[in-house]
């Protein structure tokens, strides 16, 4: 499984935004080295899902916040996108909660697959779309 590469086609234009998108990726792809150099013991896996869990949520907290103070019209779309990564990520610690000593690989690759894809779908799709709209206000 590749790494995520940053580049500037990631960028939304607001600073602190992609910063967190950055640090976000990055957990990723910690994730995914993780995989690539077998290391499935629980505690690094529940440590990378904490630390996802957690950042997601600030990151969530301060694009939503931003949302609704510029009255962003897509706003309860990125909600709702929002809170179904909330659940997955929840489901998916109950998951790796639930093993014993080691993660099984396939779990592992389905939830690094995961993270990976949603967060390259969710930044390059979902919030690509506020990047003009938050540029127009003057936001970066």
């Amino acid at each position: 499984m590749e790494k995520i590469v940053w580049c500037k086609d990631f960028n939304v234009g607001v600073s602190e935004i992609d910063k967190q998108h950055m640090a976000l990726i990055e957990i990723v792809n910690n994730l995914i080295e993780s995989v690539s150099n077998n290391e499935n013991r629980l505690e690094i896996i529940i440590g990378a899902i904490t630390k996802m869990s957690l950042y997601a949520t600030k990151h969530f907290t301060f694009e939503e916040q931003l949302m609704q103070k510029y009255s962003y019209a897509a706003f309860s779309l990125q909600q709702e996108q929002h809170k179904q990564f909330r659940i997955k990520i929840i489901n998916v610690s109950n998951e790796v909660t639930a093993c014993e000593k080691s993660v099984p690989l396939e779990l592992l690759v389905e939830i690094t697959t995961y993270l990976q894809n949603w967060w390259l779908n969710h930044i390059l799709e979902f919030d690509m779309q506020y990047k003009e709209f938050f540029n127009k206000k003057g936001i970066n």
